[in-house]
């Protein structure tokens, strides 16, 4: 999409933010960081940046080690209040797992005066605290009815197994037929399959196997973004106003901890969407009345399963365990070929997609409508 967006503010902690700087990478025990700068009080760029470097210092100092199992490293520096000497900030940083779809979140809150930087607090697997409910989206019948009527290609017959349908031809025509599209200013995508983990052979095979398969099921009309392509705000923007789309999948790292814990968001390219930002998506006409998967790690947690939840998709489905990268995504695929395509109820899709891949049942959780898509 590449109609203008509306400059949105995003904190973890609802800080409102009128200044952004996008730091240089640094190198941490081999991986790369990126900072980004926010201010609620007017910063001249000196000051700017030697708040950036005093937050590295402190990353660099303290949470080498654990960033040193990390793929990708980003950290958020925000001033949380001005003192007669200097200031007090906080930096969230989230480490991006190796192995699996885990962002891990940690944070750092410091104070930097006359010059000196002195760490207040450490906080590894930093977990905010959040409000189990979360206010609910208007019914929209009129738009429920919209994207009914929109759900009507019947594709042909294809083979019971997906490893033995043939995907090539499909993936060349999904993106000739998105290339079509490029020239518009925008349009309505029935599917959307992203992902921002371009380090991930995997990631990318199956977001293009899935975008293959949505456009074969709707005809035509499935959107694709991946790596730099897959942006918060590309991404936040299909949820926001694609009133046309029916299917969703989304593999990259959610914001947890160790299985089972709470999900905070879902990272994209250069940003995070939070679960406080998505539960205030208004309104949701991309997500709203449809078919929702995040193959992210503990994704079917609170806060960030209720705050979907919110926005009123159909169905939803997300991890209940830190999901392996190098195989979760093949199960995605899976559940997508036996939903779309050979048109099985989606419970029992998640279940053969599940047994398929050797995962437990139970790996993912469904939430809502489980019948025929």
């Amino acid at each position: 999409m590449t109609h203008s967006k509306p400059y949105r503010l995003i904190s973890i902690l609802i800080l409102a933010a009128v200044f952004i700087l996008s730091a240089p990478l640094a190198s941490i025990a081999g991986e790369e960081l990126t900072v980004k700068f926010k201010s609620k009080i007017q910063l001249n760029q000196e000051t700017q940046n030697k708040l950036i470097g005093a937050s590295r210092e402190l990353i660099t100092k303290n949470l080498s080690a654990d960033l040193a199992r990390g793929i990708r490293s980003h950290a958020e520096t925000n001033v949380l209040s001005q003192t007669a000497k200097g200031y007090v900030a906080e930096t969230i940083v989230l480490n991006l797992l190796k192995n699996t779809y885990t962002a891990e979140m940690s944070r750092l809150e410091f104070s930097h005066e006359d010059g000196k930087t002195k760490l207040l607090n450490i906080k590894r697997n930093f977990r905010p605290s959040f409000a189990e409910s979360m206010k609910a989206v208007a019914a929209d019948a009129k738009l429920q009815g919209e994207k009914q009527k929109l759900n009507i290609h019947k594709p042909g017959p294809v083979p019971g197994d997906p490893r033995q349908f043939k995907l090539d031809a499909l993936i060349r025509e999904a993106e000739q037929a998105e290339a079509r599209e490029a020239h518009h200013s925008w349009w309505n995508a029935k599917g959307l399959a992203n992902t921002a983990c371009d380090m991930f052979p995997s990631a990318v095979t199956y977001t293009n196997a899935i975008h293959a398969i949505m456009n074969y099921k709707f005809g035509g009309g499935a959107a694709k973004r991946i790596g730099a392509a897959s942006t918060e705000a590309e991404i936040t923007d299909f949820l926001k106003n694609d009133y046309a789309l029916l299917a969703w999948n989304n593999i990259g790292h959610g914001v947890t901890s160790t299985s089972g814990t709470p999900c905070y968001g879902l990272v994209q390219w250069g940003g995070t969407m939070y679960w406080n930002e998505i539960a205030a998506m208004s309104p949701p006409r991309g997500l709203y009345w449809s078919v929702s998967l995040t193959n992210s790690c503990n994704s079917f947690k609170n806060p960030l399963n209720n705050a979907i939840w919110s926005r009123g998709p159909r169905t939803y489905i997300g991890g209940n365990i830190n999901l392996p990268v190098g195989r979760s995504e093949q199960a995605a695929y899976h559940f997508w070929y036996y939903t779309l395509l050979s048109k099985w109820p989606m419970a029992t899709a998640l279940t053969k997609a599940q047994q398929d891949l050797g995962f437990p049942l139970g790996t993912y959780g469904l939430r809502g409508y489980n019948g025929v898509f």
